[in-house]
């Protein structure tokens, strides 16, 4: 009988979300890691992301390079996320490379990782966790050569904090 491809699924996500940073760090077999944030005007939230992604994941041997591909921002998001440890490039002016996809392109042409994370530059605390998490499946299941995140993100009007369904 074959296994309910859905429970097989529930089953995996549960365990693989909490496994050891150590033991990730095991499975890598020689293959570097990259972590990509692209950003634009992410001044208020691009250290509490690269932060911990730099002092968990870097530190711990996880992740090699996190790499912020600065949008052509108007703040210091570019030096933030510098100084909290991410190496930085500039989305060059090249019309083709606009917007999030052209950040996401040109990063995965710039960043050195053989396992590459895309991680959202305006949602902080911690994505440390979450960069874990989706390289779990990726490291611990060779077939697995894929992975995409869903979270629930909430939205604030007028300072009224609204909850996804």
């Amino acid at each position: 009988m074959v296994a309910d491809p859905l429970a097989l699924w529930w089953h995996r996500r549960s365990t693989w979300e909490r496994v050891p940073v150590a033991d990730l760090v095991a499975r890598k077999d020689g293959r570097a890691v990259s972590v990509v944030v692209p950003a634009r005007n992410e001044e208020p939230t691009i250290r509490g992301v690269v932060t911990p992604l730099v002092d968990e994941l870097v530190a711990g041997g996880l992740v090699d390079e996190v790499l912020v591909v600065d949008g052509r921002s108007s703040d210091g998001t570019a030096e933030l996320a510098a100084r909290a440890g991410a190496t930085v490039r500039s989305l060059p002016t090249d019309p083709a490379l606009r917007g999030k996809g052209g950040a996401l392109w040109w990063g995965l042409q710039q960043c050195s990782g053989d396992l590459v994370v895309f991680l959202d530059s305006d949602v902080a605390p911690s994505r440390a966790e979450t960069a874990a998490a989706l390289l779990t499946p990726l490291l611990l299941s060779p077939p697995v050569q894929f992975v995409k995140a869903a979270f629930d993100r909430p939205l604030t009007v007028d300072g009224v904090l609204h909850r996804g369904s």
